[in-house]
């Protein structure tokens, strides 16, 4: 047998206990993904096309949704996860996507994409500019890829400035999904000032090193801050089972 990376998707509706046998009964999905590194090609398609009608459902009569994707600390997988996601929704359902770099500091997803960033959104908007300006279409895909805001500014706050409503509807106007890959908590604060606008807060942590402290503690936060944890992506978990097991289970 070979060591295979998993990704573990819980859907966590319902009020999480922090302790570690209540955690354990919610891991009611184990799948394979092996190989997180290509691109173009995507690797984890069925699992991102099931986590997104997971939270989905819950906004049948929504035309727009908007997720954003959060860690406890660097090197979890979080901008892993949301290209992943990002790319299977354009590709797969033909939604117009819009993936929002919120790492001002390091632009993560944009070296992960290999591009340069173009005008900050939220510099944009507060001028009353469009979006186009500060949006980058991938190839001949469906997905887009934006800056939040500028490295130099001191306080991002998007979710607490008075039109700060308003910006995110002009994202939801624009596109069908929209998908924020924020900072780690451990090097940033930032991602807090998302989580009361988005419909869902999705977890991203490293399967077997996160603790679960650590995890609770990133929920509350969260929803002290008017956020909605959907689930949580428990990452690079290491299981001694064959590939074709994976699928069926």
């Amino acid at each position: 047998m070979k060591v295979y990376e998993a990704l573990q998707y819980i859907q966590s509706k319902q009020k999480v206990s922090s302790s570690d046998g209540q955690w354990a009964k919610l891991r009611n999905k184990i799948v394979n993904a092996e190989s997180q590194k290509s691109l173009p090609g995507l690797s984890m398609v069925d699992e991102m096309l099931g986590l997104y009608q997971s939270v989905r459902s819950s906004f049948p009569h929504q035309p727009s949704l908007l997720l954003q994707f959060i860690g406890s600390r660097e090197h979890e997988g979080t901008t892993t996860i949301v290209r992943e996601l990002g790319f299977a929704i354009g590709e797969k359902l033909h939604k117009s996507v819009l993936i929002v770099d919120g790492d001002r500091r390091t632009l993560g997803m944009h070296k992960v994409l290999g591009l340069s960033p173009k005008l900050p959104l939220w510099e944009l908007v507060e001028r009353g500019g469009g979006l186009e300006a500060g949006c980058t279409l991938i190839g001949k895909s469906n997905v887009s890829l934006a800056l939040l805001n500028e490295a130099r500014s001191d306080s991002l706050n998007v979710g607490e400035q008075t039109n700060g409503q308003e910006f995110w509807e002009k994202l939801r106007s624009q596109f069908e999904f929209v998908v924020v890959d924020s900072p780690p908590m451990s090097i940033s604060t930032d991602g807090l000032s998302v989580c009361a606008a988005s419909d869902g807060v999705i977890l991203v942590v490293e399967a077997e090193k996160t603790r679960t402290q650590v995890i609770a503690s990133l929920r509350d936060r969260i929803a002290q801050h008017g956020g909605k944890v959907q689930g949580v992506v428990f990452n690079r978990q290491r299981h001694y089972i064959p590939e074709w097991l994976y699928r069926r289970l």
